[in-house]
């Protein structure tokens, strides 16, 4: 897995290449929740290179995306392949974490 993060105005943007599992998330981890916090708290990931997302890796976008929410902050995910949106919606995280299909329409849901 490789990671991109790019500041897009007030908006850090994740751009995530390859597998998102139990053996990249910890890493994923780390990245991505350091970077949230009262007034860094705007976070979209771009999914259009992510290959395959298991259950370690869901975690960790439940993790970041909760705690946008306690720090008042937005959460957005764009460009998944149709086997990782299947994912998220058998999972319930359609439900939950808001999912776009292009880039502009994630960030302007983040403020960006």
């Amino acid at each position: 897995m490789d990671v991109e993060r790019v500041s897009m105005g007030e908006v850090q943007v994740f751009r995530i290449t390859g597998r998102l599992d139990s053996g990249t998330s910890p890493a994923f981890e780390a990245e991505v929740l350091k970077t949230i916090r009262p007034g860094a708290n705007r976070v979209v990931l771009d999914f259009t290179k992510l290959d395959y997302v298991s259950s370690a890796g869901l975690r960790v976008v439940l993790l970041a995306a909760k705690q946008t929410r306690a720090t008042q902050g937005a959460f957005a995910i764009f460009g998944m392949a149709k086997p990782i949106l299947h994912v998220f919606q058998m999972s319930g995280f359609a439900r939950i974490i808001a999912l776009f299909d292009t880039e502009a329409e994630a960030l302007a849901s983040a403020g960006g």
